[in-house]
């Protein structure tokens, strides 16, 4: 799939920023970085620990654990930038580790976004990849970059429906002729089928379980129909 998308669009990097996780692609490598989409700051320089590294990863293993010395953001929510100073800080980190062994200056970067993203939230978009390190950054829609990755005919005068079901938004299109022809997006997605997976465990078994816990069950044995 990324080796579709990358050699159609010339790029160096993709980068998927999700509400919950991000996750990095390079051109003639595929998938080379898959963290959580969060970081620890101090609150009140709002400067993130460990000299810009408690990203991802290591800032997942603090929470629920850190004291309130330490704040753990999410910088993107319901597929959007919320915070943007954590999410450079996190990009830029996240760069650094993509960029290892690896000969590039100022990376060609696309970014997947939402159909229905403002202006306001695309230049947020580019402002974090640029500060980040980026050279030049291209956007484009999300269910775009999903069909040309499965290799649907995009460009063809036939309709691809495309559905994506992320953490924070569920965006669903039909593509025509490469443009996006009907499109719809909600913030209703995955952490939301998480909490209802935790409300029937803590319901029928009086017990409350972790929302991880509940994402794992969702991932394993959830299902989108009724099952025997």
């Amino acid at each position: 799939m990324l080796s579709q998308l990358f050699g159609q669009l010339r790029i160096d990097l993709a980068v998927d920023l999700g509400t919950a996780n991000t996750r990095i692609g390079v051109a003639g490598e595929g998938l080379v970085l898959n963290e959580p989409s969060i970081a620890a700051v101090d609150p009140g320089s709002r400067q993130i620990l460990a000299g810009g590294s408690a990203v991802g990863h290591l800032a997942r293993q603090m929470l629920g654990r850190a004291p309130d010395s330490i704040s753990v953001v999410e910088p993107i929510r319901s597929g959007v930038v919320a915070d943007y100073e954590v999410c450079e800080a996190m990009l830029r980190h996240f760069f650094g580790k993509a960029r290892r062994g690896r000969a590039w200056g100022k990376p060609r970067v696309l970014v997947p976004i939402s159909g229905d993203t403002t202006p306001v939230e695309r230049r947020a978009v580019l402002s974090s990849a640029h500060r980040a390190g980026a050279g030049q950054v291209l956007l484009i829609a999300k269910l775009k970059a999903a069909a040309l990755g499965a290799g649907l005919p995009v460009a063809e005068p036939v309709a691809s429906m495309v559905c994506e079901i992320g953490a924070g938004a569920t965006e669903v299109g039909v593509i025509s002729l490469a443009d996006l022809v009907a499109h719809r997006s909600i913030r209703i997605a995955g952490r939301e089928m998480d909490q209802a997976v935790a409300d029937y465990v803590r319901r029928h078994f009086s017990l409350r379980i972790s929302p991880r816990s509940a994402e794992r069950l969702r991932r394993e044995i959830g299902s989108a129909r009724d099952l025997p």
